[in-house]
């Protein structure tokens, strides 16, 4: 795992949809609905600590640099098609420099989603082996992904999804316990 940050800061938010987040330089934030919408203290718990795994996984940063590639490549690939086809025209200092933004804009918002399904993945099997050592009950925070799925109304990930669906989702969730009971809580040999 690329360790990232293990220092976290809390804030909780006033806003009462069902989200929370992780931000640069362990910021972890969560949404008063969260706490509305859980059953149990164990699903506030899954959801901080899938937060703690994106921090500890060093996802922001990953996040932060994907993004940033993604719209250079962007600007330099929309700022080229835009100097060619504006060659000779009296705008093209204006034209190119719109190319430019656009791509920017194109191409960081793919290099930011680029990774994030399997980083929601990962995190959530790094929440699962937090709970599991800390002697939370699995099957009680669980409640809280289906809560989420039922909300969502998804059934399928699509291409441009920053999460899995649901039930994608939930099935995840419950591989990686059964593999987290049958190791006691060690986290998988990596490549």
């Amino acid at each position: 795992m690329n360790v990232g940050v293990c220092e976290w800061k809390f804030r909780a938010m006033k806003d009462r949809s069902l989200n929370a987040g992780a931000a640069p330089n362990g910021l972890i934030i969560v949404n008063r609905g969260i706490v509305e919408y859980a059953a149990n203290e164990e699903e506030v718990a899954l959801v901080i600590a899938h937060e703690i795994g994106h921090q500890a996984a060093n996802h922001i940063a990953t996040g932060q640099r994907n993004q940033a590639v993604g719209a250079l490549v962007g600007a330099i690939l929309l700022g080229a098609a835009g100097a060619a086809a504006s060659y000779r025209s009296p705008n093209s200092t204006q034209i190119t420099r719109s190319a430019v933004d656009a791509g920017a804009n194109v191409g960081g918002a793919i290099g930011r989603i680029s990774f994030s399904k399997e980083q929601e993945r990962e995190a959530d099997y790094l929440a699962a082996v937090i709970l599991y050592r800390s002697n939370i009950d699995l099957d009680k925070a669980r409640g809280f992904l289906v809560t989420m799925a039922r909300a969502s109304g998804r059934k399928e990930t699509g291409m441009l999804d920053t999460h899995p669906a649901g039930p994608e989702r939930i099935a995840g969730w419950d591989r990686a316990v059964a593999e987290i009971r049958a190791s006691n809580g060690g986290l998988p040999q990596r490549a």
